[in-house]
């Protein structure tokens, strides 16, 4: 939603200020002239006065009303602004997904061959000693891969944030 050709808030804000004070002016002169008027000039400029303060409250009404769709639409338009925002962000995250997966897709066959040479020295060793397990890196490195991502039929890792339908 646009704010073409619609006035603000902070404006009708304004606007309503300057009938509030029309407003109280008039009923400060309404109140002041009840009490002193005497001729038939006064009643009818009582009457007059009575039909403006009744023309500047319809519009202190129109005007409150005007600001809360003036407010509505400014906070949609914001919110619009922050949508834009994180797709952008969310554009660039996927980029950057895309990147680290080819980078993964490049070197999986290293990480595999050296998953596959830690089985068979682990294998190999006879005996192991009390702290065998403290620096096991495959298995580090393992544990993080699962944690992060999904294995396509391929054996390649599919990271969560990638569809699965490419």
């Amino acid at each position: 939603m646009a704010l073409f050709n619609q006035k603000t808030a902070g404006t009708l804000t304004t606007q309503l200020g300057a009938i509030l004070g029309d407003i109280n002016r008039l009923r400060a002169d309404i109140a002041a002239l009840s009490e002193s008027a005497s001729m038939d000039q006064d009643h009818h400029r009582l009457n007059v006065w009575r039909s403006r303060l009744d023309s500047a409250l319809a519009k202190e009404t129109k005007l409150r009303a005007e600001i809360a769709d003036a407010v509505a639409a400014e906070r949609l338009v914001e919110r619009d602004k922050a949508f834009d925002v994180a797709v952008a962000i969310g554009n660039q995250a996927a980029q950057a997904g895309a990147e680290l997966a080819k980078v993964i897709a490049g070197i999986w066959p290293a990480v595999r061959k050296l998953i596959e040479l830690d089985d068979a020295f682990r294998a190999a060793v006879p005996v192991r000693p009390p702290d065998w397990d403290e620096h096991a890196f495959t298995r580090d490195l393992i544990s993080l891969i699962l944690n992060e991502g999904e294995w396509g039929n391929n054996g390649q890792p599919i990271f969560l944030h990638q569809s699965r339908g490419k």
